[in-house]
């Protein structure tokens, strides 16, 4: 089934109401169904030693729980969540515009080293949406809705991000 064919939903969680692509094949959007969180102990723990203020990057922030569930526990100057698949942004721009609780920026790139060399396109584990990779040489999985390194800033709400 392709992910256009999925069901997307509205999922209650402790993080507020999350768009959600797929609830019925998809390891973390199931998780989320029944559990109504993803990654709490370890949004927990960071927030747990980040002071008043802190300026967070989510860097693979797929749906937002990571950065999300450490604004929720402690006050944030920023978060800053950045996410490489296209198919996905949309639904953590909305995540985040109707549920972070400090200033917040969406960036859809692939964050990389300066010597790091990138497949052209990339693939995940078949279940898991939140899995991606980029790295060249032999991978498996399914293919992924990724085909190449996307490189747009955007604020929360879709908008072109001033870059300072």
């Amino acid at each position: 089934m392709n992910q256009d064919a999925r069901a997307t939903r509205l999922v209650k969680t402790r993080y507020g109401m999350l768009s959600v692509p797929d609830t019925e094949t998809d390891l973390i959007g199931r998780f989320l169904v029944r559990y109504g969180e993803w990654a709490w102990p370890e949004a927990a723990f960071a927030a747990s030693v980040l002071p008043d203020t802190a300026h967070v990057l989510d860097a693979g922030a797929f749906l937002g729980t990571f950065g999300l569930g450490v604004a929720k526990l402690q006050t944030l100057g920023l978060l800053c969540c950045v996410e490489a698949n296209p198919a996905v942004t949309p639904f953590l721009r909305a995540n985040i515009r109707d549920n972070a609780a400090c200033p917040s920026v969406v960036v859809e790139a692939l964050v990389t080293g300066l010597e790091t060399s990138v497949a052209s396109g990339s693939l995940g584990e078949t279940g898991n949406l939140g899995s991606m990779t980029f790295a060249p040489g032999e991978q498996t999985g399914a293919p992924g809705e990724q085909t190449g390194a996307p490189g747009e800033q955007t604020d929360a709400t879709g908008e072109q991000a001033d870059a300072t």
